[in-house]
């Protein structure tokens, strides 16, 4: 029974892959401006003719179908093509950028999970208390802060007029000649920033859906059957709420999975590091569409294989959906 609902939610997602390579393809051919136009518009000495012979050079000139058919049969041999920008692989591109945003989005996320959960679970068993007001009213000022604004903020606070923080980049100059334990200290001085920035996001939003999802089973029946009992509070919570509570975390859990490799786009420009987000800000810039089309690829299928980590993950933990999805 199983199995079957995993096959089946697995072959749904083939037809929305390649809806979204699909539109995205069509949607960055369509925009203004060709990587050729980028190329030479600084040179006046460039001629019609050089230009034509670089949308030759691409492929640009032929129909979007047909770009977008030899770009798939590239993609089904695991070729995301060569960069326009520096005719580098796009694949060793984003793969050299892959463990800056893996790691940074992963600390930050580990974080986040666990200080949300107690402080979730703590808020909701203390409804009304001091300390329940005070953690929604902070979560509620979180949530409603840009994160770009709270990066410049602290950027101007702690890096510029501190200097507690360094406010750019991932390393200290000549910090290659330092030992190799001081290299990781400088490289972690540099992300505290960023990290940080994540984490007080994120900590708003899952702290928020703990709280709910609490509040919803202590008000369950077998929970008010337990006190009734005379169960000790701490097992009522942690070993009866919470497993049932935890599933809603289980779906923004999946659901974050593309963040992991995804990057952000804003942080990563402020702080100048480089990243996935950065890479692909930088190749937007520049039209650079094997980039652009191989960064969408990652992220639907991070995105895709996300979803279907929740629903199984959920089915695993809750299986009247399985049954009734069946």
């Amino acid at each position: 029974m199983f199995s079957k609902y995993f096959l089946k939610r697995l072959v749904a997602l083939i037809p929305i892959f390649f809806g979204i390579t699909i539109l995205s393809f069509s949607i960055i051919h369509l925009t203004p401006g060709k990587p050729a136009d980028l190329a030479t518009e600084l040179n006046v000495k460039v001629s019609l003719e050089a230009r034509q012979r670089l949308n030759e050079l691409y492929g640009l000139d032929d129909p979007i179908p047909l770009q977008y058919a030899r770009w798939v049969k590239r993609l089904a041999v695991g070729d995301f093509g060569t960069s326009f920008h520096d005719g580098r692989a796009v694949s060793s591109k984003i793969l050299e950028r892959v463990p800056v945003t893996l790691g940074i989005n992963a600390i930050s996320l580990l974080i986040v999970l666990i200080l949300c959960i107690p402080l979730g679970v703590v808020s909701a068993a203390r409804r009304g208390s001091l300390f329940d007001r005070n953690t929604t009213t902070a979560t509620f000022i979180a949530f409603s802060i840009p994160s770009f604004w709270l990066a410049l903020i602290l950027l101007s606070a702690l890096g510029v007029h501190l200097r507690w923080v360094p406010v750019s980049g991932l390393h200290s100059l000549f910090s290659d000649r330092l030992v190799l334990w001081k290299q990781w200290l400088d490289v972690a001085h540099h992300l505290c920033l960023p990290i940080l920035v994540l984490v007080v996001g994120q900590l708003a939003i899952f702290i928020r859906y703990v709280r709910g999802s609490m509040l919803d089973a202590l008000g369950q029946d077998y929970i008010q059957t337990a006190r009734a009992k005379g169960l000790p509070e701490d097992q009522i919570l942690y070993r009866h709420a919470l497993k049932n509570a935890l599933l809603p975390l289980v779906t923004i859990l999946g659901l974050s999975v593309p963040a992991l490799l995804g990057g952000s786009v804003i942080l990563e420009s402020i702080f100048g590091i480089p990243g996935m987000g950065r890479l692909f800000f930088e190749s937007v810039l520049s039209r650079d569409y094997p980039v652009i089309m191989g960064m969408v690829v990652i992220s639907a299928v991070l995105t895709l294989l996300g979803n279907l980590l929740a629903d199984v993950t959920y089915a695993i933990v809750d299986p009247r959906i399985r049954y009734e999805k069946s």
